[in-house]
């Protein structure tokens, strides 16, 4: 197997938030919706690139808990993901969340039986129902 049979992607890491029941999802141009972070910086570590992207998309500070999920996939640009979906708790409180006009568009609060009507990539829809059935 060749080098060009591997897979290389950008490695994103997503804060999976919940409130009330429901979990934040986010919308970078107002059409695609996926839960918030972002990707790694050069010798980041994981869980401080997933910090700092809430702080900049969000204006809030959160504390990575767990690891939900892993997924691959390719965006609309073409490129290639690595995901890793955090299970995160608020360390601000949730009421002081302002989205980063630069960075997000749009934001809402959905339950589980909004997940499958949503325009976002399968492997999000997979962790949201996974992360709501965990608590059923």
């Amino acid at each position: 197997m060749s080098k060009a049979d591997h897979f290389v992607a950008d490695i994103t890491q997503k804060a999976i938030l919940e409130y009330q029941g429901k979990v934040l999802v986010t919308s970078g141009d107002g059409e695609w919706w996926e839960l918030p972070g972002g990707r790694l910086h050069w010798n980041e570590k994981p869980i401080d690139g997933l910090k700092r992207e809430m702080q900049e998309e969000l204006t809030i500070t959160v504390e990575p808990l767990s690891i939900l999920g892993v997924a691959t996939f390719i965006s609309s640009s073409g490129n290639s993901h690595f995901g890793v979906f955090y299970l995160c708790a608020p360390v601000t409180d949730i009421n002081q969340i302002k989205i980063n006009d630069g960075e997000v568009v749009d934001m809402r609060w959905i339950v589980e039986s909004e997940v499958d009507d949503l325009n976002a990539w399968p492997q999000y829809k997979e962790v949201l129902h996974k992360f709501f059935r965990s608590r059923a």
